[in-house]
């Protein structure tokens, strides 16, 4: 019984959400996936050039590394050998295709 309430509260992370896009902002800590999408509604052409002049291109690699107590600013993500704060906005306007 213990172990079932266990396995529902703490579920195996990224496992039930392989395959999903999601944005970068909405992954728990040390998931990882490929970048499929840098930008999109709601997101200024400045804040999509900064995001990709530090890295996030599309078809790169990327893991979270830290996760602000409280779900808050900022997260710390691995990308192309690199380790980048960021805001949780600004991390939802990359696109995500979650794997293992």
């Amino acid at each position: 019984m213990m172990d079932t309430i266990l396995k529902s509260r703490f579920k195996l992370q990224g496992k039930p959400r392989l395959n999903q896009r999601l944005g970068l902002g909405k992954l728990d800590k040390n998931e990882k996936g490929l970048i499929t999408a840098v930008g999109g509604e709601g997101h200024s052409l400045e804040t999509v050039q900064r995001l990709m002049e530090m890295g996030f291109l599309v078809g790169a690699a990327v893991e979270v590394v830290h996760l602000s107590p409280f779900g808050g600013d900022p997260i710390v993500v691995r990308v192309r050998g690199a380790l980048i704060a960021l805001r949780r906005n600004e991390a939802n306007a990359i696109e995500i295709l979650l794997n293992d």
